[in-house]
Order: C-alpha cells, then structure tokens, then sequence
C-alpha cells in the first residue's frame, strides 16, 4: 500500500532525527561530530534536516512516478496522473516513495554514524551498567522475599516459578519505579539494628 511506503520513510526520518537530537541533549554527540558530507547533504542542524529530508521524499517521489508516465507537467491532471501511477505502482507492490540517491547515502550515514558513536558505544550509555545492576539487584531481592512483591504477583507463586514471577514484576516497572523501588528495598535495614 502506498500508505505503508509513505509511513515506512517517515518513520526512518523521524526516529534517526529524534535519536541524534537525544544524542546531542544527552551530550554524547554534538551537530558538528555528524559526518560532514552528510552535514552538507542534508543540512547543520535538526530542523533543516527534516526539511531537507521531507522535501526529498516528495520530490524524488514525483520524479519517479512522472518518469513512469512520461509528463513533466505539473497542473491538476498531472497530480491526478501521479497520483494514480502512484497507486497502481504501490498495488503491484512496488516502492514509488522514495528518497534520491544522495539523499539516501547522506541517511545511511548518519545512520551509520549513530550506530557507531550512540547504539553500540557503551561508552556513550554509562548508565546501562547502572541499570543492569538495578535489576538484578531488584530480582534477587524478590526471589529471596516474595512477601514483599504485591499481592496479585504473590498469588501467582506456585503455579509459575518464583523467577518467572519476579521477572514479569520488575518487567512492568517504569524506569522511575524500578529505582524507587531499589532504593527501598536496598536501604531498608531489620527491625532492632
């Protein structure tokens, strides 16, 4: 469906431009550490990004459905026309919505780049040691005392593995939650000492 091709790209825009602003917020990266080319394929900064992006699509998608049907006209019967190539082209199960070739090497890019410098650097994500340490502090801690997991869990011990209880528990958590709950519990001391 045409549909599904023109939400497939504008997804790819909006999480690979979402990712690089939380990159940047975050301060692993900054606009200038993006590859240059791409920096001068799509634009400095975020929101000439997506323009440049969104703009692309468009076009490229025209040019591709008019060299189909041959017009380079742009009136009312040449929208129709490209939108009814569009259509036909996308029932037969072919892409029509497109990004250019620079286009889309300038994306792969930077795509690249953020698998490099954010999605696998560990270095870049020092708080998933951190995380790791919570929830295998929380699941220990309810394994060892289902007491204190809430009643609708506790219920479940016995016909499902303690573990498996506990997993689902902590699964459900929030990050927020799973910390409060590491700091109660882990700082909770025994009656009389």
């Amino acid at each position: 469906m045409l549909e599904g091709q023109v939400c497939k790209l504008a997804d790819a825009i909006a999480y690979l431009n979402h990712d690089i602003g939380d990159a940047v917020r975050a301060g692993l990266i900054g606009e200038e550490d993006l590859p240059s080319r791409a920096r001068d394929v799509l634009g400095p900064n975020h929101s000439v990004r997506i323009d440049t992006m969104v703009r692309d699509v468009v076009s490229a998608s025209w040019h591709a459905a008019q060299a189909e049907g041959d017009s380079a006209d742009q009136d009312a019967e040449a929208f129709a026309r490209v939108r009814d190539l569009l259509i036909a082209s996308a029932s037969r199960g072919e892409a029509r919505i497109t990004m250019s070739s620079s286009v889309r090497e300038a994306v792969d890019e930077l795509r690249d780049y953020m698998f490099r410098a954010v999605y696998l650097n560990s270095d870049a994500r020092p708080e998933t040691g951190e995380a790791q340490d919570v929830i295998r502090a929380l699941f220990h801690h309810f394994v060892r005392h289902r007491e204190q997991l809430p009643g609708e869990f506790r219920n479940r011990v016995g016909r499902d593995p303690i573990e498996r209880v506990a997993v689902d528990y902590i699964a459900g958590m929030t990050d927020r939650f799973a910390r409060a709950c590491y700091e109660r519990v882990m700082t909770a001391r025994p009656v009389g000492l």
